[in-house]
């Protein structure tokens, strides 16, 4: 399962999860299905957001496999908006 690098905030913006509040005070959902998301800033594990298994049953939390696409997806066309550029690295092509 990939981890969810983006949420959305209760005021529409979309956040890096090192931008978060830790647990569930960050009050974000997910933007594939709708279901809160904690933020986990462990010190062993990547930063990232995951489900509350509190708020969405397992099935649907399973169904949602396309949280990490939609997320960065979400995130990437906030920061065109906002900025009306994205700048990207080189492309190396041998």
């Amino acid at each position: 399962m990939n981890l969810i690098p983006f949420g959305l905030r209760s005021d529409g913006v979309y956040i890096d999860v090192e931008e978060a509040t830790r647990g569930k005070s960050c009050d974000c959902v997910c933007p594939s299905c709708g279901i809160a998301l904690l933020a986990r800033l462990g010190e062993v594990n990547a930063p990232h957001f995951a489900h509350d298994c509190k708020e969405g049953n397992k099935e649907e939390i399973e169904a949602c496999k396309l949280s990490f696409y939609v997320s960065v997806r979400y995130m990437l066309k906030q920061l065109f908006q906002e900025q009306g550029l994205l700048m990207l690295p080189p492309l190396d092509v041998d």
